[in-house]
C-alpha cells in the first residue's frame, strides 16, 4: 500500500510537471532537469493524451490547497503534542487530547491523499493502469534494493535518529 501511494504521488507530480514541459519552456532549475525528464518519461511511457494531462492538472489544482492545508494542520497538531509532552507540568489528559488531535489530522491527510489518488487513477485507461502498476512495481523493487544496500552499509537516511544497528553503536550519529 505504501508503494502504491508513493507511485501515485510520483505520477501526480509527473502529471503536474507536464505543464512546463508541454509549453516548450526550459526547466526552471537545471538541477531538477533530470528529475523533470524522468517525469516526462513516465508521462510518455504511459501514453497520456492531452485531455488526460489537462484533467490531472485540474485535479492537482483542486486538491493541492486541500493537501497543503491538511499537511499544515498535521504539522501543527504534532508540534502542540510535542509541547504538551515536554511541558514543565505534564497533564496526561491534555496529552491524550493532543494525541487525538494528531490522529484526527493524520486521518484528514490520509483521506485527502486517498481521494486525490483515486481521482488521478480514474483518469487512466485500463492499459495505462496496467503499465503504471508495472512501473510502480519496478520502482518499489529498486527502492527495496537500495534500502537493503543502505542498511547493509549503515547509511539509510530514512531511518530515525538513535541506534540503528551495531555499526551505529560504535560511532556517534551524524547530525
Amino acid at each position: 500500500m505504501r508503494y502504491l501511494k508513493l507511485g501515485l504521488i510520483l505520477f501526480t507530480i509527473a502529471a503536474s510537471s507536464v505543464n512546463v514541459m508541454s509549453q516548450g519552456r526550459p526547466f526552471a532549475n537545471p538541477a531538477n532537469a533530470a528529475q523533470n525528464t524522468s517525469r516526462a518519461g513516465l508521462m510518455r511511457e504511459l501514453g497520456l493524451s492531452v485531455e488526460q494531462i489537462q484533467r490531472i492538472r485540474m485535479i492537482n489544482r483542486e486538491t493541492g490547497p486541500l493537501k497543503q492545508k491538511a499537511g499544515l494542520n498535521l504539522q501543527q497538531a504534532r508540534k502542540v503534542l510535542d509541547q504538551s509532552i515536554y511541558a514543565e507540568n505534564v497533564d496526561q489528559n491534555e496529552v491524550n487530547l493532543k494525541i487525538a488531535a494528531v490522529a484526527e489530522a493524520q486521518a484528514a491527510v490520509t483521506k485527502v491523499n486517498a481521494l486525490h489518488e483515486l481521482r488521478v487513477r480514474q483518469v487512466l485507461t485500463a492499459e495505462q493502469l496496467t503499465k503504471f502498476r508495472e512501473i510502480r512495481r519496478s520502482f518499489a523493487e529498486r527502492r527495496k534494493r537500495m534500502d537493503a544496500e543502505r542498511r547493509r552499509r549503515g547509511t539509510n537516511p530514512r531511518m530515525r535518529r538513535g541506534v540503528q544497528n551495531e555499526t551505529d553503536q560504535k560511532r556517534p550519529p551524524n547530525r
